[in-house]
């Protein structure tokens, strides 16, 4: 039985197949593991399928635990604790030293701490805690990691896609091998969204431009230099609503930007008021489609006794979503200083576009059109003279960027309705 139902309204209308019951069912653990949730599932370069596991208890005591997986519902067999705290634990594989890079809480939690393991879950090196340029990172909204290249010919270095107590960004390393371990830095540090917790927006949560969340699961790869994911809101105590969001990389510009969709592609709500959420949410692609491991705990223990763990697993036919179809938010500059010309990054130009742009200093404004991606770009409207304009454009293309023609601090965002 499904304690959290989906309402997959939204996921219906944009995906290419037909959808009912996305219930899948309940994970089994080994019985040597205590109050077991799901913190990741990932695949050995070697072909074995393997459970992030965090645990209340176990063989070496509570923590996060390495185990075989032989299903999308079945983990076999611990094998082996590799850090002794924490829930939240994404990992991904390091090809080119043959290893893992893994976040884990930090001993002076909640910060992070970041561990190089090897191919056998060995650990090598760590940074406890992990910063990012003198930035406290703590481990309440913990994203998806971003690693390249993933496709042919796509030479775009790693990215890490993290949060903090600010906003939701894009860290970023250009070489994500470095032993014993990457430095990374904040470029650009993109806001998604920001906003108080479990603020309400025209008395209904998530409706608004502004909604509190953070990332989940594993990236969704599309294209090369273009990833969508999803930002997992809370919505507490009934619901908690996923929103596809994406980061596109302008290769001329040498800059990522990122958008994310106004309506959740999926909603859980509960059905027993003595269940919980808990963490961690899990997003896989391990088992040849996308799966969705939800965990959940009494109300009643959450506080000092989390002993009673369930994951459950929701099948989410992502691959079958046409992106194009979804309503969303583009942040092409955030309260940035950009010099006098300055062109922003591309972002896709389909549908129906409004721009919302201020600038601390007046200038002219003007819309590009790209219809064929050939870089024949063409200007579809210009506003002169402004500080602060809203801009409607019907006209589509495969891309759309802005130029200012004065240095300034400027915001401009690009609600596209599809």
């Amino acid at each position: 039985m499904a304690y959290f139902y989906p309402d997959i309204e939204m996921l219906r209308r944009v995906a290419r197949e037909e959808l009912d019951n996305l219930y899948v069912g309940r994970v089994s653990f080994p019985r040597d593991l205590v109050s077991p949730a799901l913190a990741d599932v990932i695949e050995h370069p070697e072909g074995t399928v393997y459970a992030v596991v965090s645990a209340v208890n176990g063989p070496s005591g509570p923590g996060i635990y390495v185990c075989e997986m032989d299903d999308v519902d079945r983990v076999t067999r611990v094998v082996k604790r590799v850090w002794d705290r924490g829930v939240d634990a994404p990992i991904f594989y390091d090809w080119v030293n043959d290893g893992w890079l893994m976040l884990v809480s930090s001993t002076t939690s909640p910060e992070v701490a970041l561990l190089r393991l090897d191919r056998n879950f060995n650990e090598v090196a760590r940074a406890d805690p992990f910063r990012i340029e003198g930035v406290v990172l703590r481990f309440y909204g913990l994203g998806p990691m971003f690693v390249g290249p993933g496709f042919p010919g796509d030479s775009n270095p790693m990215y890490i896609l993290l949060d903090n107590p600010v906003d939701l960004g894009i860290a970023h390393t250009s070489d994500f091998s470095a032993l014993p371990l990457p430095a990374f830095d904040w470029r650009p540090r993109v806001a998604l969204h920001q906003s108080p917790d479990y603020a309400v927006f025209n008395g209904e949560y998530g409706r608004g431009g502004a909604i509190d969340g953070y990332a989940t699961g594993t990236i969704i790869s599309t294209g090369p230099g273009f990833y969508a994911f999803l930002v997992r809101v809370h919505s507490p105590p009934l619901n908690t609503c996923l929103f596809p969001a994406f980061a596109v990389h302008d290769r001329q510009a040498g800059r990522w930007v990122c958008g994310i969709s106004y309506e959740p592609i999926v909603s859980f709500f509960q059905t027993n008021r003595f269940e919980s959420e808990s963490e961690p949410m899990v997003l896989s692609r391990v088992w040849k489609e996308f799966h969705l491991y939800y965990t959940r705990m009494p109300w009643f223990k959450v506080a000092w006794n989390p002993t009673y763990r369930r994951t459950e697993i929701y099948r989410l036919p992502l691959d079958k979503v046409d992106w194009r179809r979804l309503p969303v938010v583009w942040h092409v500059w955030n309260d940035e200083s950009i010099p006098a010309g300055a062109v922003s990054p591309a972002i896709p130009g389909f549908g129906r576009k409004t721009i919302h742009f201020t600038s601390d200093t007046p200038g002219d404004l003007a819309v590009y059109i790209d219809a064929t991606g050939r870089n024949e770009w063409k200007v579809d409207v210009t506003v002169p003279n402004t500080s602060s304009t809203i801009v409607y454009t019907d006209r589509s293309g495969l891309r759309m960027r802005l130029k200012f023609s004065v240095a300034a601090k400027v915001t401009a965002r690009v609600v596209v309705e599809p």
